[in-house]
């Protein structure tokens, strides 16, 4: 391919995303650059950043129409900022790395699911807190309603006062090894 040709193709190059895959890999929107053909005059600068913004957009298109094998590679967290392509070849093959990071999404959205189970948590060692208010209040009534049917029964004056204290212990003891605590 020749340069004016190359020109060409990033002159004709719409930036916005085509795709899903797309949506990962190129900038959302226009790139300041709609319009320009190869006949119009830019300075060094201005060429300079219409090539480095559409150049890796034409290639990941190019890429993917040309290989199937590339246009089923996930794209990388990183994107083109990725550190590991550099070092790691099975990284760099494996992923797409002309895109744009995802990094700072991903990481919002999994610290917003975080937060969201640590509420969950939250809420249920709440319930579980009123829970065991509900039974150590339950566990206080039943026992102040078996010390009044000893007195209503007549036997209480037979039987020393501690013995509804133990009478209620081995009920209290059983809900304890059941796993509720008062």
């Amino acid at each position: 391919m020749t340069i004016p040709r190359m020109l060409q193709a990033l002159c004709d190059l719409d930036p916005r995303p085509l795709n899903d895959r797309d949506a990962d890999s190129v900038p959302l929107g226009p790139d300041g650059f709609e319009g320009v053909t190869n006949n119009s005059l830019l300075c060094h600068d201005c060429l300079t950043k219409m090539v480095k913004t559409r150049l890796w957009v034409w290639w990941l298109r190019i890429k993917d129409e040309k290989s199937k094998i590339e246009e089923d590679k996930g794209n990388c967290w990183y994107g083109h900022e990725c550190r590991f392509q550099v070092f790691k070849p099975d990284h760099a093959a494996r992923y797409n790395h002309a895109c744009r990071s995802t990094w700072d999404e991903r990481k919002a959205r999994k610290d917003a699911e975080r937060a969201g189970r640590r509420a969950e948590a939250d809420e249920r060692e709440r319930q579980h807190e009123e829970a065991e208010v509900d039974l150590g209040l339950f566990l206080e009534s039943a026992s102040r309603l078996v010390d009044h049917d000893d007195a209503m029964s007549g036997d209480a004056s037979a039987l020393p006062q501690s013995t509804s204290a133990t009478t209620t212990a081995p009920s209290l003891g059983l809900l304890h090894f059941l796993g509720f605590r008062a």
